[in-house]
């Protein structure tokens, strides 16, 4: 769900001006702003007048000057300047966000009460309703007959995410006051000897309040797909023991926060959300993976057994708290996709997903993370969202990015020049450049007496200096020959390198 979706046209076209300002470095002509976000001249003018308004009202590090004599935009931005409170000044004056801000404060509702409310008559909330429904479909939750309907673990995790991606931080910081939270919050540091950062608890403070609203409004239903599976295999869990007691050690103090499901309610939040840091001891104690879930380990499991096939790891060269921290990530990642659904941001997902893999994938990682993201997809048994496949591909991504470095089948490519060790170094430099992206390959300076799969040189004078598979003589790259021909001895020795299918 975009929260830029809850907004009316014209905040949409000022939110757009500002993100194209900042794409453009801070300034641009009137004619390429108006032609790029496709708006009329009375669009136009309308709206860049009254963002530039917004933003001096707001004073919160961007101003925005519109030349008119000479044609020219442009936005200045303060080094520590966040959008945050621009988007939110936007976001709450949108009538949907009233609307769910409303439903969230009164769980059962009136339509006569809720016009009032938002000050617009019944048609008009049934129309805005009608749209609501459509974006908070993803989190399998949907507006009907005077409530929200679904189970009550989406209900609460889809106002976290509301509240936590379109609200400051500051501002959710600034209503932090509630004590048998911050109990619950110490006492789970000390059993876990562990110091939470400001944004895990403050990510607990918001869930343990949703959880409170909710209880308070109106009573639980009892079923739920996640609490009839969970005592199956969770209730030995060391961090659920713990998460429980401490639970129940605050709720002597608050009767309020008191449910039969909010233990385990707030042990999957902090099992998923990265509450607790990936170096507590305890949470490895129980077994190999930090969790004894039978689906998030055959999801971990599935990542590993596919990135070890295809990069011939060496598991002894691996480091420990590598394997340590990647036992932690992967569980948590494979949690939220078992126990939530649904996501919010504010901007475009795919622009940054494209950005992201344009500038950072080697191809070979992005078919092998599709692959396990389409296996993953037939074990948890059901179909995953565009934008949870996009998230949970770039982590995959970062993960055999970060692991490749321990494989044995890598391309080694030393590089020698004639003419110093300082083109030496731009070569290696140029050979990382176009082809990094594209195979597996370790690049170096080559050193005396050391072998390669392939030397790189622009003379044959120090052959004998050094061992290789291949060789190839360049021009020093002054021609596209130089890097065409070398892509086809790197695809030569990557379909060498690939592990036999069995």
């Amino acid at each position: 769900m975009n929260l830029l979706n809850l907004l009316d046209k014209n905040s949409r076209i000022q939110i757009s001006m500002v993100h194209f300002l900042l794409d453009y470095n801070a300034k641009t002509s009137t004619t390429t702003m108006i032609e790029e976000l496709a708006l009329t001249r009375f669009l136009f003018e309308t709206n860049i007048e009254e963002v530039g308004s917004t933003l001096e009202q707001l004073n919160i590090g961007l101003s925005l000057t519109y030349d008119k004599i000479h044609n020219s935009i442009t936005l200045q931005k303060d080094n520590h300047t966040s959008l945050d409170k621009f988007y939110y000044y936007y976001l709450n004056r949108s009538v949907d966000y009233q609307i769910l801000i409303y439903l969230y404060q009164h769980p059962s509702y009136s339509i006569v009460d809720l016009s009032h409310s938002v000050s617009l008559s019944e048609a008009a909330i049934y129309r805005h309703l009608k749209k609501l429904n459509k974006e908070i479909e993803e989190f399998d939750i949907q507006i009907r007959k005077g409530t929200i309907i679904g189970d009550e673990l989406q209900i609460c995790y889809f106002f976290y995410q509301l509240f936590w991606v379109g609200v400051p931080l500051d501002e959710l910081e600034g209503k932090t006051n509630d004590v048998s939270a911050m109990r619950f919050a110490d006492y789970l540091e000390k059993k876990l000897k562990q110091t939470f950062t400001r944004e895990a608890k403050l990510k607990l403070y918001l869930w343990i309040r949703i959880l409170k609203t909710r209880i308070l409004k109106q009573s639980l239903n009892d079923s739920s797909p996640i609490l009839e599976t969970f005592f199956d295999y969770q209730t030995e869990d060391s961090i659920y023991q713990i998460v429980r007691d401490a639970y129940f050690f605050s709720l002597s103090h608050s009767a309020v926060f008191g449910s039969p499901h909010n233990a385990i309610y707030l042990y999957l939040f902090i099992s998923s959300m990265s509450i607790v840091p990936p170096d507590v001891a305890m949470i490895l104690e129980d077994g190999y993976w930090p969790t004894s879930n039978p689906k998030i380990i055959a999801l971990n499991e599935l990542v590993v057994s596919k990135v070890k096939s295809d990069y011939q790891l060496d598991q002894e060269k691996i480091d420990e708290t590598f394997i340590a921290n990647w036992k932690y990530y992967l569980t948590q990642i494979h949690g939220s996709l078992l126990y939530f659904r649904g996501s919010i941001t504010f901007l475009e997902e795919k622009i940054i997903s494209e950005r992201l893999l344009k500038a950072t994938t080697f191809i070979p990682n992005f078919e092998l993370a599709n692959q396990i993201v389409d296996e993953g997809e037939i074990l948890v048994e059901k179909a995953l969202l565009d934008t949870t496949k996009q998230l949970v591909t770039r982590i995959y991504l970062y993960f055999i990015n970060q692991i490749k470095r321990f494989s044995t089948n890598q391309i080694t490519i030393g590089v020698h020049s004639s003419d110093d060790y300082l083109y030496s170094n731009i070569m290696v430099e140029m050979v990382k450049t176009k082809f990094e992206n594209h195979f597996f390959i370790t690049c170096e300076i080559a050193e005396f007496g050391k072998s390669y799969d392939i030397l790189v040189t622009n003379s044959t004078i120090s052959l004998c200096d050094f061992g290789y598979t291949d060789l190839y003589i360049t021009n020093n790259f002054k021609t596209n020959k130089d890097v065409s021909s070398l892509r086809e001895l790197l695809a030569k020795h990557s379909q060498k390198n690939k592990p036999l299918e069995e």
